[in-house]
């Protein structure tokens, strides 16, 4: 499975901070830790893979993007009630440590995870079921990691990551213009009109990719990750055989995955193709470090401006432009702020280079306690849109936890 992915956000900024929802596993099976013996307790059975009642299709279901740019709908777990996260670079579902404690599930099959930078270990946990309104995954096998540094980064807790498994099973119809999903029987898939097909490769790991050509360059397969808040995540070793950033006004980003946290570069690319569709003033990231066999993410910034189609089973994704989605302009941080949830306030971690946050002498350890008055709360962190992502020229003011005010302007720094 892949952990990293995006540019979160922490409610207030954008958290200039990737996190990764996605992993996969590199290593089986790392030892022979005997699994505790399952308690008996509150949450059910789990249940086979289908559709309730027979039905080839799920029914329409709401989901939202939350500030920190993750797609988020309504599950339950062994019968808990909770929410999840869709991200279709996941190579497999994720239950966060905690969460899967309330669960009781029985874990203790240990394997490796590689993520976008770096490893980390985890434990696998079976039976599971997840349930998505009127479709089960049933009798599910999941990975049981700390998710806890995702969840500072994003501002709340994440219990749950859907991976590949929903996109093995059944066809996902992701409508962004009305903010819903549902999802077919591949026996009777939508057929959406004005959709442009574009061919879904997969690897030996049943992870999907997409063809892009970045700059007019040839085109390169990128890795369908919804999971990913950044529009681009780009390998080095890419990045640097093809000068990506030669030319481009390039700052500091940092990463934040369940391996910890990693430096990289950003900047703004010129074009981007998807098929028939270009885009223009693409912002992407390249890493310090790569832990992945392809070389680009592609996120959910660039997959948010269609109706997504995706039919493993063709080996297709259907894809409707959705109406001034070309041109209207991707988000990107103007703040440079880099933070996480501490304390129920946010605490920097990174400052990028150039940027108003460097400025005014922000630095790495410092604690925002207010913004613009308001106090840097959970309920803040969870109800605020980023305010890097407002207009360059915004006044921001800031209360530090030593006493400090400071007074900042939005600006494009990269």
């Amino acid at each position: 499975m892949k952990p990293t992915r995006r540019c979160v956000s922490v409610g207030a900024f954008s958290a200039t901070l990737a996190t990764s929802s996605a992993f996969r596993a590199v290593a089986g099976r790392r030892d022979q830790r005997t699994a505790p013996a399952a308690p008996v307790g509150e949450p059910t059975q789990p249940a086979k893979t289908g559709f309730v009642s027979g039905r080839r299709f799920s029914g329409w279901r709401p989901f939202s993007l939350d500030s920190a740019l993750h797609l988020v709908v309504a599950a339950s777990v062994n019968g808990i009630a909770t929410t999840a996260i869709i991200d279709s670079g996941a190579g497999r579902t994720i239950v966060d440590r905690e969460f899967a404690k309330r669960l009781k599930l029985a874990s203790g099959r240990g394997f490796r995870a590689a993520g976008v930078t770096s490893n980390t270990d985890g434990d696998l946990a079976s039976g599971v079921s997840l349930r998505l309104g009127d479709f089960i995954l049933g009798d599910l096998d999941v990975a049981v990691l700390d998710l806890s540094i995702l969840s500072k980064v994003a501002g709340k807790s994440i219990d749950v990551i859907v991976g590949r498994e929903l996109f093995d099973r059944v066809v996902v119809d992701l409508n962004f213009a009305k903010q819903r999903l549902g999802f077919f029987d591949f026996g009777a898939p939508p057929n959406p009109s004005n959709s442009m097909a574009v061919a879904l490769i997969a690897d030996s790991l049943g992870r999907r990719y997409v063809s892009l050509s970045i700059d007019g360059r040839d085109e390169v397969p990128g890795c369908y990750d919804l999971g990913n808040d950044v529009s681009l995540v780009i390998s080095p070793e890419y990045a640097n055989a093809h000068n990506l950033f030669d030319g481009l006004r390039v700052s500091s980003v940092a990463s934040a995955g369940v391996s910890g946290i990693s430096l990289g570069k950003v900047a703004v690319l010129p074009k981007v193709r998807v098929g028939e569709v270009t885009f223009s003033n693409v912002p992407a990231q390249v890493p310090s470090a790569w832990n992945q066999s392809a070389s680009v993410l592609a996120g959910l910034p660039i997959w948010s401006r269609f109706e997504n189609v995706v039919d493993s089973s063709r080996d297709r994704l259907s894809l409707t432009l959705i109406p001034n989605a070309s041109s209207k302009p991707f988000p990107k941080d103007r703040s440079g702020i880099g933070a996480a949830r501490a304390n129920g306030h946010l605490q920097i971690i990174h400052v990028a280079e150039g940027s108003p946050a460097e400025g005014v002498g922000l630095r790495p350890g410092d604690e925002i306690v207010a913004i613009d008055g308001k106090l840097v709360d959970s309920a803040y962190l969870t109800s605020h849109a980023r305010l890097g992502f407002r207009p360059a020229g915004t006044a921001v003011g800031l209360k530090l936890g030593d006493g400090r005010q400071l007074h900042m302007v939005l600006a494009d720094y990269f």
